[in-house]
C-alpha cells in the first residue's frame, strides 16, 4: 500500500468515525509501514494521534485531532 493511500485512509477513518480509538489504530498502521519515510513534520503528527489515544487520562480534543488531520491531508494531496 502506498503512503498517500495509507494516510486517505487515516483521514477517512477520523471523518466517519471521530473516534479516538479507530484513528490511532489507523496512525499505528501509518507509524509501522512508513514512518522511517515520513518527515519528520509527519512523523510528530502521527505519533501525536497515537498517543491522545493511549494516554487515557488525557481528554482529547476533536479540534485538536481535526487540526493534525488537515495536515496530514495537505501532505498527502501534495504526494504524486
Amino acid at each position: 500500500m502506498s503512503i498517500k493511500k495509507l494516510l486517505l485512509e487515516l483521514i477517512s477513518v477520523w471523518e466517519s468515525t471521530k473516534d479516538p480509538n479507530e484513528i490511532a489504530k489507523s496512525a499505528y498502521n501509518v507509524y509501522l509501514e512508513f514512518d522511517r519515510y515520513l518527515p519528520n513534520e509527519i512523523q510528530f503528527i502521527i505519533k501525536d494521534i497515537m498517543i491522545m489515544e493511549a494516554d487515557e487520562c488525557m481528554i482529547i480534543e476533536v479540534d485538536e485531532i481535526n487540526t493534525l488531520i488537515k495536515k496530514l491531508q495537505n501532505f498527502a494531496e501534495s504526494l504524486a
